[in-house]
């Protein structure tokens, strides 16, 4: 599905991996606080998801596994960063803030729950 993404797109492939290029020429400035904002969510859900595993939870989300370790973690998170942000740059411009809001809300819904988990076990 990226291939025939990245096949049938009006970005060329190319462009994906110009980072500063794409950066400057695809993105507004509202769209590029609202990635910073998913990435610092991303972040967050990474610290949060560690401190419940330090305490003895598990993690649910079956990409990576019950009791991933950090490198597993913090790799699988920076490549499916990545995935995002090449597959944002062929996104319409006018859809573009709209999914990076619905990322955020999940992101932070995440987060928001990770924290309750955190504060209920008293870790």
């Amino acid at each position: 599905m990226v291939v025939a993404l990245l096949f049938s797109a009006n970005v060329g492939a190319a462009d994906l991996f110009n980072v500063k290029s794409s950066w400057r020429n695809n993105w507004t400035q509202a769209e590029k606080n609202q990635y910073k904002l998913f990435l610092g969510l991303q972040a967050a859900d990474a610290a949060t998801t560690f401190v419940v595993l330090r305490n003895g939870g598990e993690e649910l989300n079956p990409v990576y596994g019950s009791n991933p370790n950090v490198g597993k973690m913090l790799a699988i998170k920076a490549g499916s960063n990545i995935i995002v942000w090449g597959l944002l740059n062929y996104i319409p411009k006018e859809k573009k803030g709209t999914i990076l809001n619905v990322l955020n809300i999940i992101t932070g819904a995440v987060v928001i729950n990770n924290g309750a988990v955190v504060l209920e076990a008293g870790f």
